[in-house]
């Protein structure tokens, strides 16, 4: 069983080479009302993978950094707490 990582900048470029791909072997095709229509689709559809993995990543990154800032806080906030704690605690003793 394979356990290598995966490459997330080489998937990109895959699928930027799929789009390539697709849109070349519809310039070769004869300019028939059908090869220009499904061709046109072609384009289109092998386009859309690649964007939606871009905004996926770029939505990815955003839940990283708000998960990251609301783990910040969230020790920022223990601290306060455990201070306040400590506090009452030496007031009490």
């Amino acid at each position: 069983m394979s356990t290598s990582k995966f490459d997330s900048e080489a998937f990109l470029e895959r699928l930027k080479r799929f789009g390539q791909r697709s849109q070349k072997i519809t310039s070769t095709l004869p300019r028939t009302q059908f090869n220009l229509e499904y061709g046109s689709q072609l384009i289109r559809s092998s386009a859309s993978p690649g964007a939606n993995y871009i905004e996926a990543l770029e939505a990815l990154g955003k839940v990283e950094q708000e998960c990251g800032e609301l783990t910040a806080e969230g020790k920022e906030i223990v601290k306060i707490l455990t201070s306040s704690i400590i506090t009452l605690e030496k007031k009490n003793s």
